[in-house]
Formats: structure tokens, C-alpha cells, sequence
């Protein structure tokens, strides 16, 4: 049986500062900016879809019978950099990933 991930993308950053806020999606490849002063928000997008991207990988990888290029060692190997830089950090210790 093959696993799946429970989440899907959720790569975020906010930055407050005294003239605005700015909210950056790195997965939906936006920023959200809120301007108080301009009273207004607006999108800025950069990059392509990484949905689509996804869909035609997996649409392609059914038609040919094979594995997806992308699998859940893929997208957790990732999370191991965070893990380590915490080891790392209580250890006082370089960490290996």
C-alpha cells in the first residue's frame, strides 16, 4: 500500500512591520500584501503552477505505468533540515542530514 502525506504545501512566512504587512505563500508562489495606510491588499504572483505541474506528472506517470517523479520520501526528505537544526541547537553539535 503506498502512503500519502496529510498536508499539502503550508511553506509560509508573515512579516509585520510599521508601514504594511507581508504574507508570502512560497507553495502558491504569491506574496499577500496589506498596505493599512493604502487600505488596500493586492496579490503578486511569481513562478509557475507546481499544481499543474503535479497533475500532469501523475496523469503521465499513469498513462506510462510507472511511479510518480514525485513520492512521499521526496517531499518529507525536506523535513529532516528543521529536525536537525532543533538537534543541533539543544546539542550544541554539528548535525548530519
Amino acid at each position: 500500500m503506498r502512503e500519502f502525506s496529510p498536508t499539502w504545501g503550508d511553506v509560509t512566512l508573515e512579516i509585520i512591520a510599521e508601514k504594511g504587512v507581508i504574507r508570502v505563500d512560497a507553495f502558491n508562489q504569491k506574496l499577500n500584501v496589506y498596505n493599512d495606510t493604502a487600505r488596500k491588499a493586492e496579490w503578486a504572483y511569481w513562478g509557475g503552477n507546481p499544481d499543474l505541474g503535479l497533475v500532469r506528472d501523475f496523469c503521465m506517470a499513469v498513462d506510462q505505468r510507472r511511479e510518480p517523479s514525485v513520492t512521499v520520501s521526496t517531499v518529507s526528505e525536506p523535513s529532516k533540515s528543521p529536525s536537525a537544526a532543533y538537534k543541533s541547537v539543544e546539542t550544541g553539535k554539528v548535525v548530519r542530514v
